[in-house]
């Protein structure tokens, strides 16, 4: 079970630096849109009661990533 868990945060892990790189020529996003997915992600960290959550949203050339959670 741990060995499972290690390996599903490690592909976690590769999946949003894949992510996050592939937003850096992305221009800012509007306010609107950072607003938008802070709420969002916030109501569903609080209601999935998990440890952490990343959420990265990317709409037309915008693209906004939030990280909710503990850091061990």
């Amino acid at each position: 079970m741990q060995r499972l868990l290690r390996s599903s945060i490690r592909v976690a892990s590769i999946v949003m630096a894949a992510l996050m790189l592939a937003a850096l020529p992305a221009r800012a996003a509007s306010p609107l849109l950072d607003e938008t997915v802070d709420f969002t992600g916030t109501f569903i960290f609080l209601e999935a009661k998990v440890p952490g959550l990343v959420i990265a949203v990317v709409r037309n050339d915008e693209s906004v990533v939030h990280g909710y959670g503990e850091t061990a």
